[in-house]
């Protein structure tokens, strides 16, 4: 008999021994004999050897993949064949082939997990990521052991974002969109969607307001009216959906406004895109693109709330879209009751405009926001005149001290609406 049928013999056997020993362990030992410390310390001990086993069942599992014996099962996949075997979903059978098998090219991340240092959830996460980066390995390791599985969930997203142009990670969630809906053995009806984090990010803000409504009602009834927060969300759904139905025609009713919040570096706003080390994401959904954040900033019913960020320090926290509240709104009427620019003096048809562009960070709020004629927010917009302010007083700029030639402008104008005559010397 050669050595290496030995020692699989021998590994047969101890397991085998082990099973058993396990086996009479469960079902003999009185857990209710354990004092308060030992019964923490042995649940230690048992979800360290559960680790173990989880590592050893995926190992077993891949190569049984590699070695085709699931063909001697009726199953028509290994994924197939673990889901039966383990009564889970088999989606998450393959995502454990794919994890394990993606493993071997990554030795710290298999070394943990040959060790017990990670479960299932864990390595599944670590190894998405290590794909994209397999330089940080023991900087995802490190998430691991010290974070929760939520926080190691989010960096390994925030890694695997900044592996991936937006365009390629956009692209990848597009395709793979889908909305799926059964009815459960209780009879319950069920959702599973995947959208891009975007969309995702769009539908929780519509839902928001529909949620804290949902949530006010129950507070107001004290104790007993008090549901989980995933419960509030679903009477949310339904609210929305009822009131696509039925309540649209009710002009005394307008729906709540959705408000998405966004954290991201104020650098990445300026350029247009996320480079290493930066952040564009809605907290509790995801990354997004700077490009989409811009979008959404360039709806006029859009109300994004941004944090910005330079690092780790919050720079400022400001709100940016086109709709200009009503308050604010009024207050810019009455500071700015006619054109800015220095000699203007028009008073009609103004209109508002943001001194430093949204696209560069600029927040809408009454320092950053003035009212201008047609004629210099068309040039101000469209051949780069700058509009600053300094002491209290706007100066405004061309971008070369040459004259604009006030023909071919006139032209441009009238076919982007604008009616009036241009100003003229002598």
């Amino acid at each position: 008999m050669s050595h290496p049928r030995r020692i699989i013999e021998h590994m047969f056997a101890t397991v085998g021994e082990l099973l058993e020993r396990s086996k009479a362990f469960v079902a003999e030992f009185d857990f209710g004999a354990l004092e308060r410390d030992g019964s923490r310390e042995l649940y230690e001990q048992l979800v360290e050897l559960e680790r173990l086993a989880a590592a050893a069942k995926g190992l077993a599992a891949d190569r049984m993949a590699d070695s085709g014996a699931w063909w001697r099962t009726p199953y028509r996949s290994p994924a197939h064949y673990m889901a039966a075997c383990e009564a889970k979903p088999v989606n998450r059978s393959a995502e454990m082939l794919h994890t394990v098998d993606k493993m071997h090219e990554l030795p710290e991340i298999e070394s943990a997990y040959r060790q017990g240092a990670l479960n299932d959830e864990q390595a599944m996460e670590v190894v998405s990521a290590a794909e994209a980066a397999p330089g940080i390995q023991e900087y995802l390791l490190s998430v691991a052991e010290g974070e929760a599985l939520i926080e190691l969930r989010r960096e390994c997203a925030r890694v695997r974002a900044a592996a991936l142009s937006e365009k390629e990670r956009q692209s990848r969630a597009h395709n793979s969109r889908r909305l799926r809906h059964w009815v459960d053995p209780d009879g319950a009806f069920r959702l599973s969607g995947r959208f891009t984090v975007a969309a995702g990010a769009e539908i929780m803000a519509a839902l928001e307001p529909y949620r804290q409504r949902v949530a006010d009602r129950a507070s107001r009834r004290g104790r007993r009216g008090r549901i989980s927060p995933g419960a509030a969300l679903a009477d949310a759904l339904v609210e929305l959906s009822h009131r696509s139905s039925f309540g649209s025609q009710d002009p005394m009713r307008p729906p709540p406004r959705a408000s998405i919040h966004v954290r991201l570096d104020h650098s990445a706003l300026v350029r247009g895109h996320t480079v290493s080390g930066e952040i564009c994401e809605v907290p509790g959904v995801g990354p997004v693109p700077v490009e989409t954040v811009r979008g959404w900033m360039k709806q006029k019913d859009a109300y994004v709330a941004a944090i910005l960020t330079d690092g780790d320090d919050i720079r400022k926290v400001v709100r940016v879209g086109r709709d200009i509240p009503a308050k604010l709104e009024m207050a810019l009427r009455e500071r700015d009751q006619c054109c800015v620019v220095p000699g203007c003096g028009e008073v009609y048809d103004l209109q508002v405009d943001h001194v430093v562009e949204m696209e560069r960070g600029g927040p809408t709020t009454l320092y950053n926001l003035c009212r201008l004629c047609s004629w210099h927010h068309y040039l101000k917009t469209h051949h780069r005149y700058i509009l600053r302010r300094r002491l209290g007083h706007w100066l405004w700029e061309d971008p070369g001290g040459i004259p604009p030639d006030l023909d071919d402008l006139q032209q441009e104008l009238s076919a982007a609406g604008y009616t009036g005559s241009l100003p003229r010397a002598g």
